[in-house]
């Protein structure tokens, strides 16, 4: 750490929940801490000069910063710090601790940072330099822009580079913008495209797969320069120009994410590599780490405008994250008795980072984040030892429940474990079967192969699980864990000559009550096919 500024707020006097980290560089970094301060929130901005600063926008980043304080000298309301390299944050009970760093606590991390743009490599040679925004020189030149190569461009670094084709072609020089997608999906953008065009910047339209040609040539004295061949597919004629510089715009890439981040974030990213700011899965945790939140470029958005918006929305969830927390501090959500011997798998498969273990020489200790705590039961569905248990859907309750089978249940009747999240409420919109018996379960993931086996012991005629939908699990894979278990009792039942469907896993989600419907029904169809088989078998044999 190079150096850390006063200290605007009084930290010693905060709930460490509501005190935030911000991990991040440049402009982004200060709308989020600035968005943090201004919903009441005490926060620590950690410049790391690593990460990326470069976010794109119409408005020139001298005007917006303006408005926005750049150190603590002078005056922000937030604790500034800085690090050459990315810091290693651990997690310390249910806080974020900086390793190796001051004592203090928080509740919450935001990473905030710019964007780190990608060339497709296929189609822009390597001479080729990449676009930022603050690229092209004050001096006039012939200067080309290619968008969309291989890949589209980012929209926000495409009408950047639009003006910087508009600023350089006023100046007196010649621009060329090469592009599939007319570079206008933005706010102000056509009007910016109607501008360049009047100024004489002269736009080429190529189609998909025919890519412009770039040759790195020699030019005036020991520089290079660059010859650029492409069809106009609007007005069907070749272009062949010569440029003194030549930017491929990019597309948003996550390489700068370090693994990290990655891990700090619980892995909850998209099918890009990026940090996940909506989703979901994500409540007032923002992410499966519970108390992570991402603004910017780690995100794939780069637009300025666009991340002070998503600034402002992440600074009010970490509130309602730090109000969750606090108020939920003092709760248990799970219990754990003497069986326990420490295997850690309870630690290891948790989806919310919401176990902790507290070391100790004697005998550590494993104790709930309850703040993180979602009781969806995974934990308690995998330890091996049955040492834990969900204090609000608890072993007892189940016991109770298969009980009352064994004791009452008609003959015929069959148990529905179904996901709360996404059939509690549809029971009552449907016309259930006779002999159905449901039980909303947290996750399906809670039910494990143990309650399967003690189901059908119980008496019922068969066990029909249903869970979320593969990826609208909100504790991510228990869904498909519940169906994991379902088939590894299939596959025992018929490797013990059994071959009846008397265990079945589908899946739904809370707007579907006709699937729903369907799904007893079809369940129930099979049971009674299979007894009526059955019981032809017996009286031929008899």
């Amino acid at each position: 750490m190079r150096g850390v500024g006063s200290d605007c707020s009084n930290m010693e006097s905060v709930n460490p929940f509501f005190r935030v980290l911000v991990l991040g560089n440049g402009l982004c970094g200060e709308l989020a801490a600035r968005a943090l301060c201004a919903v009441g929130l005490s926060c620590t901005y950690a410049q790391v000069s690593e990460l990326p600063t470069t976010i794109y926008s119409r408005l020139s980043h001298e005007t917006f910063a303006e408005h926005i304080p750049v150190s603590c000298s002078d005056g922000t309301p937030w604790t500034a710090a800085a690090f050459d390299k990315m810091p290693s944050v651990k997690r310390e009970g249910p806080f974020f601790k900086i390793d190796g760093g001051a004592e203090d606590l928080f509740g919450a991390v935001v990473f905030a940072f710019g964007a780190s743009l990608g060339l497709h490599s296929d189609a822009i040679p390597m001479k080729v330099a990449a676009f930022q925004q603050t690229t092209p020189p004050a001096i006039p030149q012939r200067m080309g822009f290619v968008l969309d190569a291989g890949r589209d461009s980012d929209r926000y670094a495409a009408i950047s580079a639009v003006e910087a084709a508009l600023e350089n072609q006023r100046k007196g020089g010649a621009s060329y913008v090469f592009f599939r997608n007319a570079p206008v999906a933005v706010t102000g953008g056509e009007l910016l495209y109607d501008q360049a065009k009047k100024a004489g910047v002269c736009f080429v339209r190529y189609e998909e797969g025919r890519e412009p040609i770039i040759h790195q040539i020699a030019g005036q004295g020991n520089g290079l320069a660059f010859r650029i061949q492409a069809v106009d597919s609007v007005i069907g004629e070749p272009i062949d120009i010569q440029c003194d510089a030549i930017y491929g715009v990019g597309f948003a890439a996550p390489g700068a994410i370090q693994d990290a981040i990655y891990g700090i974030a619980n892995y909850d990213v998209d099918q890009n590599g990026f940090l996940l700011s909506e989703s979901i899965h994500c409540g007032l945790g923002q992410s499966f780490g519970r108390g992570v939140f991402a603004v910017g470029g780690c995100t794939g958005t780069l637009g300025l405008q666009q991340i002070a918006s998503q600034a402002l929305s992440v600074a009010v969830k970490a509130r309602a994250w730090a109000l969750r927390a606090s108020s939920l501090a003092s709760v248990d959500r799970i219990s754990v008795n003497d069986e326990c011997v420490r295997c850690l798998t309870c630690l290891r498969i948790c989806p919310h980072s919401a176990i902790s273990v507290n070391y100790a020489p004697a005998r550590s200790k494993i104790t709930s984040l309850t703040a993180s705590c979602e009781q969806c039961g995974l934990c308690v569905s995998e330890c091996p030892q049955e040492a834990l248990d969900l204090i609000g859907f608890p072993q007892k309750g189940i016991e109770s429940f298969l009980a009352d089978i064994r004791q009452n249940a008609a003959e015929g009747s069959f148990v529905v474990y179904g996901c709360e999240r996404s059939t509690s409420d549809l029971v009552a919109k449907i016309g259930a079967p006779p002999g159905a018996l449901f039980l909303a379960v947290p996750c399906a993931g809670r039910v494990s192969e143990s309650l399967l086996w003690a189901t059908l012991n119980a008496g019922a005629s068969g066990v029909l699980v249903i869970g979320c939908h593969p990826g609208n699990c909100a504790s991510r894979y228990g869904t498909q864990w519940a169906g994991a278990r379902v088939k590894e009792i299939w596959r025992k039942l018929q490797g013990m000559g059994i071959a009846a469907p008397v265990i079945s896993y589908a899946t739904t989600s809370a707007r579907q009550p006709a699937r729903f419907e369907t799904l007893l029904h079809e369940f129930k169809r099979s049971l009674d096919k299979h007894a009526a088989a059955t019981a032809s078998r017996n009286e031929n044999r008899q």
